[in-house]
């Protein structure tokens, strides 16, 4: 008989019902303006995948169906790299520590493990390939602070796109193993949800979002190392958009856009008084929509025409959200604002650099 369903729907309520517990418990024993218990919160979920994943170890010629032949047992070691690193973030108060046991544990897990590495080209040597998979882990761990500005908006963002990727590996577009492993992460990132969807009886700070940022880039490695890299794509979409919004608007060195953190699209709709559970569910459907395209991805016969399809989608939702107040009604309209808004902010970037001078 397979088991293999039974386990990934047990490993699933025991994260879900194992954090719904735990969560219940620290609202109403801890304060979490203090850091050590903020921290907590963000560190259980990476926790409880790995004892999750753990009793695999049993089952592991059922799940073996990755593109490397390397032992099933070399899985869990980026995992436990990732959690490793969340609990040096909740142990040392220091940013340059904290980062810096991100980046060596990071580093290591991807050097030293054979089927951890997301070759952007064949033409690229290993080692090349696996420096540019390091820093696509890191960029997933710390772009999800990002989205830290409304309560839940992050969290809700993990449980979609992971369970996203469980559906892209029962469909067999990667290894079950690593869906068993979003399933379980989605459980876990449900529960925090219930107390940390606006307004928040558990909020998180951007290292705690770092924390679970370290899982959330793990997932994502992982699943583009065994070829599901569009469909991971796909199911990023938002976070990616919005990371690269926030990170062009910091490099225009304009005092307005120095905060990085506050120049989201989502966040500038929220403080010009857009209501927070109006934008979360602006991009749950969005989340939705992408984990349709996600699952046809496996399927496709190529690797670009969906994603292509999917960013124009995903950005001309953010620009829906961006001019909430005032809907463009046609392409015309919608070019003259683009317009608009590329001369402003040249004009802005060009008076800033002159006064440098």
């Amino acid at each position: 008989m397979d088991y293999k369903y039974f386990i990934l729907f047990a490993g699933f309520l025991f994260s879900l019902l194992t954090a719904f517990v735990v969560y219940s418990w620290l609202s109403r024993t801890l304060r979490f303006s203090e850091a050590r218990a903020n921290l907590l919160a963000g560190w259980i979920p990476p926790l409880l995948v790995l004892l999750s994943v753990i009793p695999l170890l049993f089952y592991a010629p059922a799940f073996y169906d990755f593109v490397s032949n390397a032992a099933p047992l070399v899985f869990f070691w980026p995992l436990l790299a990732a959690v490793g690193a969340g609990f040096i973030i909740l142990l040392f108060d220091n940013p340059r520590i904290r980062l810096s046991a991100a980046l060596v544990l990071i580093a290591t897990a991807v050097m030293f493990s054979p089927n951890l590495t997301v070759v952007y080209s064949p033409a690229f040597p290993l080692w090349l390939n696996k420096i540019f998979t390091v820093l696509l882990w890191l960029v997933c761990t710390f772009s999800l602070r990002l989205l830290g500005g409304i309560n839940g908006l992050a969290v809700m963002e993990t449980a979609a796109v992971s369970f996203g990727l469980l559906l892209v590996a029962v469909i067999g577009g990667a290894p079950l193993l690593l869906g068993y492993s979003a399933f379980a992460f989605t459980g876990s990132s449900l529960a925090l949800l219930v107390y940390n969807w606006y307004p928040a009886r558990i909020p998180l700070s951007s290292a705690a979002y770092d924390i679970l940022g370290l899982l959330f880039g793990w997932l994502i490695v992982s699943f583009a190392a065994e070829g599901s890299g569009a469909s991971a794509y796909i199911l990023c979409l938002y976070l990616i958009l919005e990371t690269v919004w926030a990170v062009l608007k910091k490099l225009t060195f304009l005092k307005a856009f120095a905060d990085i953190n506050a120049n989201p699209v989502y966040y500038q709709s929220n403080i010009s008084g857009l209501h927070p559970v109006l934008i979360t569910n602006h991009i749950n459907r969005t989340n939705i929509l992408l984990i349709l395209f996600a699952c046809f991805q496996v399927f496709a016969p190529n690797s670009y025409s969906l994603p292509l399809l999917c960013t124009i989608i995903v950005a001309w939702n953010v620009y829906r959200l961006y001019y909430w107040q005032n809907q463009p009604k046609n392409l015309s309209e919608i070019n003259r604002q683009f317009v608009d808004e590329f001369k402003t902010g040249f004009d802005n970037v060009k008076k800033n650099l002159q006064r440098k001078e």
